[in-house]
C-alpha cells in the first residue's frame, strides 16, 4: 500500500452522511490519473447518469486543473461523455465509435 498526500481545496470537498469526500469533478480528475480512457468514460457517464454533476461542471474543473496529472486525459474524455449512458458496456460502445 502506498499513501499519497495532496492538499484538497475546500471547493473540491463535500460531506455525505457525515463523511468528508471529494466532489464529483475532483473525483473524475483523480480517477483520470490512474485509468485508461475507456474506464474514465464509464466513470464520467456514471457521474452524469446519477445526476451528481454536469458536463459543463466537469469541463470547468478540467480546464482549471490543466497542469495536474491526468488533466489531459480528462480534457479529451469530457466531450465523449453521454448523459443518457445507462451502463458500462454502453460507455465502451460509445467510446469505440
Amino acid at each position: 500500500m502506498t499513501a499519497h498526500w495532496q492538499r484538497i481545496e475546500p471547493c473540491d470537498r463535500c460531506v455525505v452522511r457525515g463523511i468528508p469526500i471529494t466532489g464529483p469533478a475532483r473525483t473524475f480528475l483523480d480517477v483520470a490519473r490512474h485509468v485508461q480512457p475507456e474506464s474514465l468514460v464509464v466513470v464520467g457517464d456514471a457521474l452524469l447518469s446519477a445526476g451528481l454533476t454536469t458536463v459543463e461542471d466537469l469541463a470547468t474543473a478540467v480546464q482549471a486543473a490543466y497542469r495536474r496529472r491526468g488533466a489531459w486525459l480528462a480534457r479529451t474524455t469530457v466531450p465523449l461523455l453521454d448523459r443518457g449512458g445507462q451502463s458500462p458496456p454502453e460507455a465502451f460502445c460509445g467510446f469505440a465509435s
